[in-house]
């Protein structure tokens, strides 16, 4: 007979830690497969949650499964627990602030460099119309191309009504009402529209189409600006190659994800990012207005403890 056991972690991770390919989430994760089918144990999880979510309840957790012993199960998910808690400060994530990011990449002879605005991640819950990035890279004016890419239906409406090749001034961004970024006005010529579907060809949902409606190109000097109706997985380059633009090519290429984005960007960026930008969902978790989750909730607060710990 099944018997399970949980443990409930006081602790939060950013989606850019909590992966299983690396760092101390893998490590974790090893873990619980080697426990996982060994004296009488039935299944192994370590659940690292949705770390936006502000409910009573969020946070990390453990289950074991265990093969009819209650007291084997509750064993091993306290000790997976404590391993999981006593590497809490290794989830920290190495943020890059933005306007010095890019400086650094146009200055710099190595692209392209992959900037991760992994704060207005549509996979995340976010988005995707912030214009926090877009702003600072068009201040920056770069003479050399880059790649970005915004959620905003009535701006890119506008563009099919002007048509590919006219120019046009439009008020991209921000549509979605966030107090933490504005609309932005920007002068460029359409050059492309699109219906805006595209399939995945990288690793992460190979095979499988994305629809992000009404698509276009707006060229603003040297940044190519991707202007879409919905937001969509940005996980893929084929984001950017199904409108005729190659990451390769570029200086900078923004996407917008926490992690997945690693397994197709990271093997032809010669540097990436991830950037410390304002957003819904930004990896800087003490940041956010945290108001309904149970305190003390590591990394909100650094006295935050467990029980079971060691």
């Amino acid at each position: 007979q099944p018997v399970s056991a949980l443990q409930r972690l006081p602790m939060l991770l950013p989606g850019e830690t909590a992966v299983t390919t690396r760092g101390a989430y893998a490590e974790i994760m090893a873990q619980a497969e080697t426990l996982a089918g060994q004296n009488g144990i039935l299944d192994v999880s370590a659940f690292s949650v949705q770390p936006w979510l502000d409910v009573y309840d969020v946070g990390c957790s453990v289950l074991v499964v265990a093969n009819g012993d209650p007291a084997l199960a509750e064993q091993q998910a306290a000790q997976l627990a404590r391993e999981f808690w006593q590497r809490r400060r290794r989830f920290e994530v190495d943020l890059a602030p933005t306007r010095q990011a890019i400086a650094q990449a146009l200055a710099g002879d190595a692209h392209p460099v992959v900037l991760a605005d992994s704060a207005d991640a549509p996979s995340s819950g976010a988005p995707g119309d912030s214009t926090i990035v877009l702003k600072a890279l068009l201040d920056a004016a770069p003479r050399r191309d880059c790649l970005h890419n915004i959620v905003d239906p009535t701006a890119v409406r506008a563009m099919a009504a002007a048509g590919a090749g006219s120019e046009i001034a439009v008020t991209v961004g921000g549509s979605s009402g966030s107090a933490l970024y504005q609309p932005l006005t920007v002068s460029g010529r359409v050059r492309l529209m699109s219906d805006g579907e595209f399939a995945q060809k990288e690793p992460g949902f190979r095979g499988r189409v994305l629809h992000r409606g009404l698509t276009s190109v707006l060229q603003i000097g040297h940044v190519y600006l991707v202007v879409m109706e919905r937001p969509v997985l940005q996980w893929d380059p084929e984001l950017y190659r199904s409108v005729g633009l190659e990451p390769r090519d570029s200086w900078i290429t923004v996407v917008k994800s926490p992690a997945a984005f690693r397994a197709a960007y990271e093997p032809l960026a010669a540097e990436v990012h991830i950037l410390d930008a304002p957003g819904v969902c930004s990896p800087n978790l003490r940041a956010l207005p945290f108001r309904r989750v149970r305190r003390p909730l590591y990394p909100l607060d650094e006295d935050a403890h467990w029980p079971e710990q060691a």
